[in-house]
């Protein structure tokens, strides 16, 4: 590929860039923003440093699609410099208005060296799909509007819908004495916004603060997502300190009360934060996360590959009874190359001709399982692999890349475990169904036909590309149809 120069003064190599994963072509890149659909094409925006590959000046870069697998980059779309948004661009959404796209984010700047210190507020601002300048009127939301007990800096990340006459706002915030907390806010001409009031908070016991909502209509009932910080840890659940949920319920927009469903996690992985979702035309709603995690080194800034962080696959949204159903979406299935099928009882480890890669899409069942425990070890070389284990007994399905390659490890605590993470996984009559994708370094498991997701990035060295599947303490029926997955060339 041609190199690019990043702020650091070194090339961008790509031993570890996904291929069907969207990622910056250099530079930082963390949380999804302004995920819609305009004048034809989907567009992501997201947080970017072009700077650097940690953490820093939040701008907005951009891209578009016509598929939400292949993505053609754009000019960076925001980029902090004004009194109000001085010390960056923070998350935000997008929707369409007299033919202008609009977008929405917080603007942050900092009023001493404090880390508390900083002040968030609303912005907007227009464009056409590629260029975008910021309303002279901003900020449109100011610490004025924020309600007594709630921090106005920890403000962010705004949730922007319409309905009718009527704009919507939902915006992440922390509250005195309950935690994290949603406030709701409407306007009729997006410039005069009033308050209506807390749609949802933590009780103190659900969060010291939340991130990133998102709000949609599917099946004709109402979810509400959004991302927790520093949730205890309960079993399979919470491993991740900042973690995603979701709720089913309904949002009274004259009370701004949410009632629903207890919150349920979107994805056990450990590497997964800040989901937005957009409709598509033929009306199915996707979300896309960042596929990171806070608080961890990252390979790719360590060996100074100038880029850092990935998305998910796009994902196809289902409800089902009061479950979340999350499928990549139809549109990879357009990548899929040289099927292959095997079936087989096994017993001990097994691997099959044709069957290993470094991008993979699988489709494996374990059937009439008569064993203590079923799996796969993926990406497998001489020394590095990840095992995916479902203990029977316990019906746990969990997902260890302790020896997956280049080291990850936490920021914050040698004791947190950043390594192994399980999500509990049924046996519908007898079986285990599980769909994987596995790209350069990444792999996301879709298990019980999408009721339970986990996502996680690996580093292993090229030759790591191998594939088993096991039976211990017994036999199983293995069924598994498998694809290489093509890699998309540039639009």
């Amino acid at each position: 590929m041609e190199y690019v120069k990043c702020a650091e003064g070194y090339p961008v190599t790509d031993d570890y860039r996904n291929k069907l994963h969207f990622s910056a072509s250099s530079g930082w890149l963390n949380d999804p923003n302004g995920f819609s659909y305009y004048s034809g094409v989907y567009h992501l925006f997201y947080q970017h440093n072009p700077h650097g590959t940690a953490w820093g000046p939040m701008h907005w870069g951009h891209a578009v699609s016509r598929d939400l697998i292949r993505w053609r980059h754009l000019p960076i779309a925001l980029a902090p410099g004004e009194a109000y948004d001085r010390d960056g661009c923070y998350s935000g959404t997008a929707a369409e208005h007299n033919g202008k796209h609009i977008l929405m984010y917080t603007g942050n700047r900092r009023v001493s060296h404090s880390p508390s210190s900083t002040r968030q507020v609303q912005c907007l601002a227009v464009g056409d799909g590629t260029h975008y300048r910021k309303l002279h009127g901003n900020p449109v939301i100011g610490s004025e509007l924020v309600p007594p007990g709630s921090s106005t800096s920890d403000f962010r990340d705004p949730k922007l819908w319409r309905e009718g006459e009527t704009w919507y706002l939902l915006v992440a915030s922390r509250g005195a004495g309950v935690g994290g907390q949603l406030l709701l806010y409407k306007a009729s001409d997006l410039e005069r916004w009033q308050y209506v009031g807390v749609a949802l908070h933590g009780g103190g016991c659900f969060g010291t603060a939340w991130e990133c909502p998102d709000f949609f209509s599917l099946a004709g009932r109402e979810l509400l997502i959004w991302s927790t910080q520093n949730v205890p840890e309960n079993g399979c659940a919470y491993r991740n300190s900042y973690s995603s949920v979701y709720a089913i319920g309904s949002l009274n927009r004259e009370t701004a009360r949410f009632d629903g469903c207890a919150p349920e996690i979107l994805d056990f992985g450990p590497d997964f934060y800040a989901p937005q979702t957009v409709r598509t035309p033929d009306g199915r709603q996707i979300l896309i996360a960042w596929m990171q995690m806070w608080e961890r080194t990252m390979p790719t800034d360590e060996l100074k590959q100038g880029w850092a962080g990935s998305m998910t696959i796009p994902r196809e949204l289902e409800i089902l009874g009061d479950a979340l159903i999350q499928r990549p979406v139809r549109e990879l299935e357009a990548y899929r190359r040289n099927p292959r099928r095997i079936e087989d009882r096994i017993s001990g480890e097994r691997s099959y001709r044709g069957i290993r890669g470094h991008y993979l899409d699988l489709e494996v069942s374990f059937v009439d399982i008569d064993a203590a425990e079923v799996g796969i070890t993926l990406k497998r070389g001489q020394t590095e692999k990840t095992l995916l284990t479902f203990v029977v007994a316990g019906r746990t399905l969990t997902l260890d890349r302790s020896r997956a390659g280049h080291d990850i490890r936490s920021t914050v605590s040698d004791a947190h475990d950043v390594q192994r993470y399980c999500c509990d996984a049924g046996l519908a009559d007898g079986r285990l169904d599980l769909r994987i994708l596995l790209d350069r370094s990444s792999c996301e498991i879709f298990a019980d036909g999408g009721r339970k997701v986990l996502s996680a990035t690996l580093y292993p060295a090229v030759e790591s590309d191998g594939l088993t599947f096991f039976a211990r303490g017994g036999s199983a029926r293995l069924r598994c149809r498998a694809w290489d997955l093509s890699l998309p060339h540039a639009e």
